[in-house]
């Protein structure tokens, strides 16, 4: 499956929103963070973009794994599409503290987002804790 991200969108949604502001923050690298409200737009456009080539192959109640960072909009955004889809998420990099994690912006957009999966998967049980206390 095929998703085309035009150069200038990679900087925004890839090398802008995902590692300029979500890698760093969850490395709890807050100096290095940058926020772009515009760099977050091109973010949710892009995953957008995913979840409709998913939808657009997918069968209703198929199974659909969804991985890392970049991509934590997609399974609240293919859920509202397919809602009988069984959808997964892990998370390849570390989920911060609730107290870092609120530095984000658009926090509330990433957790629903993540929200959108039946099972979501993290390398450790402190970032499933760290999740679990931010949700909560």
């Amino acid at each position: 499956m095929r998703v085309s991200v035009s150069s200038s969108e990679n900087s925004a949604y890839y090398l802008g929103y995902s590692n300029s502001a979500i890698w760093p923050l969850f490395h709890y690298l807050p100096e290095r963070v940058r926020f772009s409200r515009s760099q977050f737009a091109t973010y949710k456009e892009v995953n957008q973009r995913f979840a409709d080539r998913i939808v657009s192959i997918a069968e209703p109640e198929d199974t659909i794994w969804v991985h890392d960072y970049h991509l934590m909009l997609l399974p609240a955004m293919i859920r509202e599409q397919l809602p009988s889809a069984r959808i997964g998420f892990f998370l390849h990099i570390p989920f911060p503290s609730s107290e870092m994690f609120r530095l984000l912006p658009e926090r509330v957009e990433i957790l629903q987002g993540m929200l959108g999966a039946d099972v979501i998967g993290f390398h450790t049980y402190d970032y499933a804790r760290h999740f679990i206390s931010t949700v909560l």
